[in-house]
């Protein structure tokens, strides 16, 4: 869920914890309904969204979200979810209360490949992505891996350790998360886990950074010696 802060509503008994949740006051609350999507498609998402005007704690036909015991139970306006729980049987008394404050409301996005710090960002390419745009499109307007790529390599080790961190990453909805450690030279990785780590582990990564510097140079030699058979 992003668009914070958020306000936590106690509800329920006093003395054991509530085993429902119920999210109300989200701008909009987006769902996997419809399937998945490729090509043009992909930004056709499914979404719920509070009318204008509304207040957000109030309205009838305001998007809620209801949990129960870790799962989501209902997914609609607050009247069709409430009843709908009440029709199964579980008293909206035991319902915690989350306030939204007007925020949206995901599925936890997985983040498929990521890395421990990175320099640039390609949040403008996503639009392209969901229109069907391919990557060599991207590429040739100035998008892609090249472009992340040249700007961590400009960044300064003060720059990358100030602008990144994995705790941010929940804040933008991402709840699982592939690490890649694919960096072009192993020495480019190596000065990103060099950078984040701790002073004491410092001196073993500039160690593993002189061999890689030494394997990328044999591997390159050894690619040239085959490109002159």
């Amino acid at each position: 869920m992003t668009g914070g802060p958020f306000r936590i509503i106690e509800g329920g008994r006093a003395d054991e914890p509530s085993p429902g949740l119920l999210i109300h006051g989200a701008g909009e609350i987006v769902t996997l309904a419809g399937g998945l999507r490729t090509g043009p498609s992909q930004g056709d998402v499914a979404r719920l969204v509070r009318a204008r005007g509304g207040r957000a704690s109030r309205g009838a036909d305001d998007p809620v979200v209801a949990v129960w015991e870790g799962r989501i139970a209902a997914v609609g306006s607050r009247t069709a979810v409430e009843t709908a729980l009440e029709a199964e049987g579980l008293n909206l008394g035991r319902f915690a209360r989350l306030d939204a404050a007007g925020g949206a409301v995901t599925p936890g996005l997985v983040d498929p490949h990521t890395h421990l710090l990175f320099g640039g960002t390609r949040e403008g390419e996503l639009l392209l992505r969901q229109q069907g745009a391919g990557y060599l499109e991207i590429l040739e307007a100035g998008g892609g891996i090249l472009s992340t790529v040249a700007a961590t390599r400009a960044a300064t080790d003060e720059e990358l350790a100030a602008a990144n961190s994995f705790l941010s990453i929940a804040s933008f909805g991402s709840t699982a998360i592939g690490f890649a450690g694919a960096g072009i030279l192993a020495s480019f990785d190596l000065r990103l886990a060099f950078v984040d780590a701790p002073l004491e582990a410092r001196d073993a990564l500039a160690d593993l950074a002189h061999e890689a510097r030494h394997l990328a140079a044999a591997e390159k030699d050894q690619h040239h010696d085959r490109d002159e058979e």
